[in-house]
């Protein structure tokens, strides 16, 4: 492995290890990174290929699940200016000034919906993307 000892990613040495995606694959030596993911450069055996189908998961990417709308606006919730918002909101409600309490709201509301749909045209541009993508790999067997 590399000479570093200090960084912490050169410390993997099983591909067990690898599979948490704390690896720097494109980091290091090509012979390196063969041998921590336990292959060699003519690349795996199909005895091998098979045991390590039975021992892990497919080879394939997971989609996102889609959130719903009220799942946006709750994620929206969570940020520091919404909670601001909130907080001034029922201050200002609790002082009996009514109207600043209303245009809090309405702000608040505003926050919301601008990032409700900016989440959504995000999301929609990253799937488009996703799906422009071509997943394929060539590997070496024997």
């Amino acid at each position: 492995m590399s000479s570093s000892s200090k960084d912490p990613l050169l410390k993997i040495v099983h591909s067990k290890d690898v599979q948490e995606k704390t690896y720097a694959y494109h980091a290091h030596d090509y012979r390196e990174v063969i041998t921590v993911v336990g292959s060699t450069e003519d690349g795996l055996t199909m005895s091998e290929v098979r045991k390590r189908q039975k021992e892990g998961e497919a080879n394939k990417f997971t989609h996102a699940k889609k959130k719903t709308i009220f799942g946006r606006i709750f994620s929206q919730l969570k940020s520091p200016i919404a909670f601001v918002l909130v907080v001034a909101f029922f201050l200002t409600g609790a002082l009996g000034e009514y109207v600043d309490a209303g245009v809090i709201a309405l702000a608040l509301f505003v926050a919301i919906l601008v990032g409700v749909i900016q989440e959504g045209k995000a999301s929609r541009a990253f799937q488009k993307l996703s799906q422009s993508q071509v997943a394929v790999a060539t590997v070496l067997r024997d």
